[in-house]
C-alpha cells in the first residue's frame, strides 16, 4: 500500500488515495500505524474509509490524524448488535464443525486440508466447508485431491448466517467472521 500511495502521488498527483480498511488489521500490525515523527514521512491515502465505526476509534487512538478518517458503513456487521441469534438443537452424537476460509486461496487450501486431515471420516463431526465469495471450493479441491473425499467433510454454499446457526464451533484463519460467530454463541 506505501508503495502503491507513493507511485500515485508521483505519476497521478492529481489523484486522491483512498483506503479501506475493513475490520482485519491487528493494533499488533505495528507497521501498520505509523508513529508520530513519520506523519509527513511516509505516504498515507488521502482518506482512510473504515468498516464502521470501530476502527476509526483504534485508529484515531494509535495517532492517524482526524482529517484522514472516516467511519464508513458496516452494513454486514450491524446485524451483530442485533438480539442473539436462535440456536439449534445439537444432534446427537454429531458435532458440527465450520470450516470458513479467507479470501486467499492458499489460506484456504491449508485450512481445509488441515480440518479435512484431522476430522474427515470420522463420523462424529460434520465438517462443513464455507470457502470465502472469492474462493472458488473447485480450486481448493483441486488443490487437496483426496483429503476432501471423506462422506462428512462437504463444501457449502449456504449464507455465513445460516450456517453459525447451525455450527457447534468454527474454525477460521484471518476472517471477521469470527465476530458474527461470538455473536452466534459460536
Amino acid at each position: 500500500e506505501l508503495a502503491l500511495i507513493r507511485s500515485a502521488r508521483e505519476h497521478l498527483p492529481e489523484t486522491r488515495v483512498v483506503g479501506y480498511e475493513n475490520l482485519n488489521m491487528s493494533r499488533f500490525a505495528l507497521s501498520m500505524y505509523p508513529a508520530a515523527n513519520e506523519l509527513g514521512l511516509r505516504p498515507l491515502p488521502d482518506r482512510i474509509v473504515t468498516n464502521g465505526p470501530a476502527y476509526a476509534r483504534v485508529l484515531h487512538e494509535e495517532g492517524v490524524p482526524d482529517e484522514l478518517i472516516r467511519a464508513g458503513c458496516a452494513i454486514r456487521h450491524s446485524s451483530l448488535w442485533d438480539e442473539r441469534k436462535p440456536r439449534r438443537a445439537r444432534r446427537e452424537g454429531t458435532f458440527a464443525v465450520l470450516v470458513a476460509t479467507d479470501g486467499m486461496l492458499g489460506h484456504a487450501a491449508e485450512l481445509v486440508a488441515k480440518a479435512a486431515t484431522a476430522l474427515g471420516g470420522d463420523t462424529r463431526y460434520d465438517v462443513a466447508v464455507k470457502c470465502h465469495p472469492l474462493v472458488f471450493p473447485e480450486h481448493v479441491r483441486s488443490l487437496l485431491g483426496g483429503v476432501v473425499q471423506e462422506p462428512n467433510v462437504r463444501f457449502v454454499g449456504d449464507p455465513i448466517s445460516e450456517l453459525l446457526g447451525q455450527a457447534d464451533v468454527m474454525l477460521y484463519t484471518h476472517s471477521v467472521v469470527c465476530y458474527e460467530a461470538l455473536v452466534h454463541g459460536v
